[in-house]
């Protein structure tokens, strides 16, 4: 996994986005998205010009960490009606080490058991008085220890992890409603505890 530092080395240097915009004309949303890790496709120029700002290398400006990550997420027997049935598979990395570990769990919506991920499933409501519908996961501690140790306690990487099981399960729901094979609610908002 590879990682910006660029918020770090703003912190580092107590550089706002809105000066660095000024200073070099990258704009504040490529700013924004390089700053929130949101952003995998950042021009070259875009890297040189930054480094050259910080007076920094390419080392520097980029964070590694040798593991990979993939996850898939299925529909599984408990979807029914207007339930949450999904089964995730993710599978865990270390390039470095040649360390793999994969983990297999059930998150069904009001249903639990020894397998399953502790879902609840809220509505809220927002700023704009509008109901949403948060799902809200909370993995067992052996997944949390090992996303911890793997990603070398490093918060930044640790949330990347979480961030591709969040978007993984969201693709799974919106593909699943829209080609309807379900009829559950969407899921606005998926938080990871």
């Amino acid at each position: 996994m590879i990682r910006y530092n660029l918020n770090k080395l703003l912190g580092e240097r107590n550089l706002k986005i809105s000066k660095v915009f000024v200073d070099t004309g990258i704009s504040r949303s490529t700013l924004t998205k390089i700053v929130n890790n949101q952003s995998s496709m950042v021009q070259t120029e875009t890297i040189d010009k930054l480094c050259q700002y910080l007076k920094v290398s390419p080392s520097e400006f980029f964070e590694y960490i040798p593991i990979e990550i993939d996850v898939n997420t299925f529909l599984n027997e408990f979807n029914e009606f207007t339930n949450l049935g999904l089964d995730l598979i993710i599978k865990i990395k270390d390039t470095f080490h040649n360390i793999e570990k994969e983990f297999v769990y059930t998150i069904n919506e009001n249903k639990k058991g020894e397998d399953n991920i502790f879902v609840s499933n809220e509505w809220y409501s927002n700023n704009l008085n509008q109901s949403i519908k948060v799902l809200e996961i909370n993995f067992p501690v052996d997944f949390k220890d090992f996303v911890t140790e793997i990603t070398n306690n490093n918060y930044g990487f640790s949330n990347d992890v979480y961030e591709k099981i969040k978007d993984n399960i969201k693709e799974t729901i919106k593909d699943e409603t829209e080609n309807k094979k379900t009829i559950f609610s969407k899921v606005d908002e998926i938080k990871i505890k």
